[in-house]
């Protein structure tokens, strides 16, 4: 199947769950935007809102991340509800984002679970003032909220070993750098596959940041106990 057949495959499964939304010029070596509205409701089917919003396809499409802008501006602007100045929705964590695109993305399924999700949050929010199911945290927060699901650790001495090693090359073979006593490849191996793919520069990044959060971690107790 081409790729001009497959997005109009895409589209078309989009548009029996979200019939308002409509898809743009299909030229394939530009990015496809998808755009209109999305009405949500609750868990019984009443109505509560709908937002008007734009989807942005790359090239790299199904194996990158859709960017998602809510253009009614019926949000406000702020970092905690997770959205920025230009109406850019921040749906979850990034690496976990950049983890299921590395699968590829289903269009309808991505829009039903992050982004039809994220709006209902919205609404939640307005009412409550809190998320429905939970916020995930920002920036070195997210970053170490996603490596706590990642490796099933809160614990960033683990994180920095674990980084320190794949930086060295540590092999499916070797211990793994979890601390247990088994092999790699029978216990962080996926773990492992999915970080060595953000590349040098991304894991560089993360391991600084766990770093500079460990010592102001280890400064906060410091300043509590004197």
């Amino acid at each position: 199947m081409d790729r001009k057949s497959f997005l109009i495959k895409e589209f078309l499964q989009v548009k029996n769950k979200f019939p308002k939304l409509k898809i743009g010029e299909l030229n394939i070596n530009s990015p496809i935007i998808i755009f209109g509205e999305i009405d949500i409701c609750d868990s019984s089917g009443e109505y509560w809102e709908t937002f008007e919003i734009k989807i942005i396809l790359d090239q790299g499409y199904p194996y990158s991340v859709p960017l998602v802008y809510e253009t009614s501006n019926l949000i406000k602007r702020e970092d905690k509800r997770h959205i920025e100045i230009d109406g850019k929705c921040c749906l979850d964590i990034p690496y976990i984002l950049v983890k299921l695109a590395k699968k590829g993305i289903v269009l309808h399924e991505f829009i039903e679970q992050k982004v039809y999700a994220f709006f209902a949050n919205q609404i939640f929010y307005s009412e409550k003032s809190y998320f429905l199911n939970g916020e995930y945290e920002h920036e070195e927060w997210g970053i170490y909220q996603f490596y706590t699901e990642l490796l099933g650790s809160s614990d960033i001495d683990l994180f920095i070993q674990f980084l320190e090693a794949l930086k060295k090359g540590v092999g499916r073979n070797d211990q793994c750098p979890c601390g247990s006593t088994g092999k790699m490849k029978y216990c962080h191996a996926e773990a492992s596959k999915f970080l060595k793919s953000l590349g040098a520069r991304v894991l560089n990044s993360d391991l600084e940041q766990f770093k500079k959060l460990r010592n102001e971690v280890f400064k906060n107790k410091i300043d509590y106990n004197t």
